[in-house]
């Protein structure tokens, strides 16, 4: 295999993994690429034709968020050596960052050329696809990438978006969790199941993917927020009082929140504590007529509930 193709792939994937980290250089390590950079210029002047020299340079020039930079040297390399899938892979890839996705289609559509059996690289495609708004071509491309590879974490992933889109809410949710099944701690995929079934009114199956999430990211405190919500559709009222108060432990204590709980209190027959909750939402809103109608409704149960437990103290007296 020729040394280009050779450090290609052993430097793709740390590549990938340095800008989805959006890594900031230390100023040794930023002098160190600088000092890089300028040993492979001078490798490349005094030898032309010395391409492993452009590659390394692409490289450290990437890393240095050169983008362009590292581009223009992959150009270089592409044009004597047009027949390898890892060069377009790299090119495209920094391509995208620079928003250039037509250019990364084309390259994107070269590496399934010259390998069509390239889950990946299909699914790459279908990514750009989706980034030039041609959803139609994006979904060809992800339904062949998971025919080639049916456990594409990925293309699964995008396929749901794409889905979602479409207003084909249940077959999202049907990919979404092909993925999960494929990465079970992938903890997104568990959110886009939770709102896809909390849409589809299917509550028990969202508190259930809620709960999954909330295992995975137990600080993503809009979550109880939103389970509670659930189970207040569920008349699961115990456990929704739960999350709100949870909910507003962590200053999300809007309206809704206050409201729902109050709700839940005073179907659990607690109206004292149901008309604290929604004088806090005629507080916020004055217009919210159902909170004063329920308010009011409260205050009389709680009057009546009081009034009957003096005259059962007042009966035992007697006897």
């Amino acid at each position: 295999m020729k040394p280009v193709i050779l450090y290609c792939i052993a430097t793709i994937l740390t590549l990938n993994s340095v800008n989805a980290q959006n890594k900031v250089l230390d100023s040794s390590r930023y002098d160190e690429l600088r000092i890089l950079v300028e040993k492979e210029s001078w490798s490349i002047k005094g030898n032309p034709e010395n391409l492993l020299a452009y590659v390394k340079r692409a490289d450290y020039k990437f890393q240095l968020n050169d983008i362009k930079g590292s581009i223009e040297d992959l150009n270089v390399v592409i044009k004597k050596i047009d027949d390898d899938p890892i060069l377009y892979t790299r090119r495209a890839y920094a391509e995208t960052l620079l928003k250039q996705y037509d250019s990364a289609k084309s390259d994107y559509t070269m590496v399934i050329a010259l390998t069509p059996h390239n889950s990946v690289a299909l699914t790459d495609r279908g990514i750009t696809n989706c980034n030039l708004k041609l959803y139609k071509e994006a979904r060809a491309d992800f339904d062949k990438a998971i025919s080639i590879n049916s456990r594409n974490e990925n293309a699964y992933i995008k396929r749901a978006e794409i889905k979602y889109l479409s207003k084909d809410l249940k077959g999202a949710y049907k990919d979404y969790n092909s993925a999960s099944e494929i990465n079970k701690e992938y903890a997104p995929t568990y959110k886009e199941m939770a709102q896809i079934a909390t849409e589809l009114k299917e509550y028990k199956l969202a508190i259930k993917n809620y709960d999954q999430y909330l295992n995975l990211v137990p600080d993503y405190v809009e979550g109880y927020l939103k389970r509670g919500l659930c189970l207040y559709e569920g008349k699961d009222y115990k456990k929704a009082i739960a999350d709100f108060d949870k909910a507003i432990l962590a200053n999300l204590g809007k309206e809704e929140v206050y409201f729902k709980r109050g709700m839940s209190f005073f179907h659990l027959k607690n109206y004292a504590l149901a008309i604290a909750d929604l004088n806090r939402v005629i507080a916020m809103n004055d217009n919210n007529f159902t909170a004063k109608q329920v308010k009011e409704t409260a205050s009389k149960k709680l009057s009546a509930t009081t009034k009957k437990k003096e005259e059962v103290v007042s009966i035992q007296k007697d006897l």
